[in-house]
Formats: C-alpha cells, structure tokens, sequence
C-alpha cells in the first residue's frame, strides 16, 4: 500500500493538468504566469496552507487579468484535489508543458469545452493538428 499522495499525477489530476493548460492558451495568458504559479506554491511553508495561498494568487492574479478566469477557477479545482506541494507542482508543471505543447498552434478546442476536456482527449487535438 502506498503513502497519501505519493502517486503524484492520477487521472484526475492529469485531466486538471490538460485543462488548466489549454484553458491558458485559450484565454491568451504569459507563459510566466504559469512559471509564477509554481512559484507561488513556496510562499508559505505548510503543506495545506500553500495550496490555498496559490489558490489565492491565482484569484488574485485573474482579477488583475494577468491569468484568465477559467484558468484560475481551474487551478482552484486541481488544487482542491492535491495532496501536498508535489503534487501540486507536478500538476502545474505539467499543465505549462501543455500550454507550451500548444502555444504557436491553432486547437480544435473550444473554452466551453475546456470544464470536461480529458488529457486524452488534448493529445488527440495536439496528434491531430502536429500531423495535418
């Protein structure tokens, strides 16, 4: 049996990852405010408490419309269902390596699409675009 949170990414979360990731391209966010948001993940040192404090900046960041809406109330979710600061950090380091897997192309994905979108489902639209 394994320790609580010690499988990093499961499907939930890699779904959350796919999301956050599409839904930043999609609201045309900065790279770095992904890169700001797993910074954000240090700016207090307990483990609940910094998922809330990024939670928090996430917020913070969509009001001064520096991260897009969706994609904060987004990153809100995945880290409701994180246990810990890895996990977390994985779930948004892998959530820029998919807006990065997807910044200079078009999608066929839609914002609205985006609340029930599966990573298998945005690997199929990277597969399908990097091949046509």
């Amino acid at each position: 049996m394994s320790a609580p949170g010690s499988e990093l990414l499961n499907k939930v979360l890699l779904n959350y990852a796919a999301r956050i990731g599409v839904a930043a391209k999609l609201e045309r966010v900065d790279r770095s405010q992904l890169e700001k948001l797993i910074t954000s993940l240090d700016y207090v040192g307990g483990q609940e408490e910094s998922l809330l404090v990024t939670s928090a900046f996430a917020m913070r960041q969509a009001a001064r419309n520096e991260l897009g809406r969706t994609t904060a109330q987004l990153v809100g979710e995945a880290l409701e269902k994180c246990n810990g600061k890895a996990q977390a950090r994985a779930v948004l380091g892998l959530a820029k390596w998919v807006f990065e897997s997807i910044e200079r192309i078009p999608i066929q994905i839609r914002l609205e699409e985006v609340a029930t979108l599966s990573f298998q489902h945005y690997l199929k639209a990277v597969r399908e675009r990097q091949l046509a």
